[in-house]
């Protein structure tokens, strides 16, 4: 909606709590793509001569992973075998964004 000084808003939020087999070990676990929040707001106000300014702020909780607890050498294939932890049971770092932005619409023709 347009608010106060001619400010144009809006917010967006969603919930997604996904779940799927974990194709390694068979059990149920977070997808990949279970960011369960998400949250943006948007600020633009429009000025003379096709200008506009904004910001925008964006948040998200972090993408679930597997974790690599450990490791142990196999000498008949030459290499490390990695010791699994529980199937997507960590997180990343939540995601923060902050955009800044100035824009002039220029007609063609």
């Amino acid at each position: 909606g347009v608010g106060p000084w001619g400010l144009e808003r809006r917010t967006t939020y969603g919930f997604v709590r996904a779940t799927r087999t974990d194709p390694f070990s068979g059990e149920v676990a977070r997808a990949p793509a279970d960011l369960t929040h998400t949250l943006t707001s948007i600020v633009e106000r429009p000025f003379r001569g096709g200008w506009r300014a904004g910001i925008a702020l964006r948040w998200a909780t972090g993408r679930p992973f597997t974790a690599v607890e450990g490791a142990t050498f196999d000498p008949g294939a030459q290499r490390w075998q990695p010791t699994w932890g529980t199937p997507m049971g960590e997180r990343f770092p939540d995601f923060r964004r902050l955009d800044l932005s100035l824009s002039r619409l220029m007609p063609l023709g």
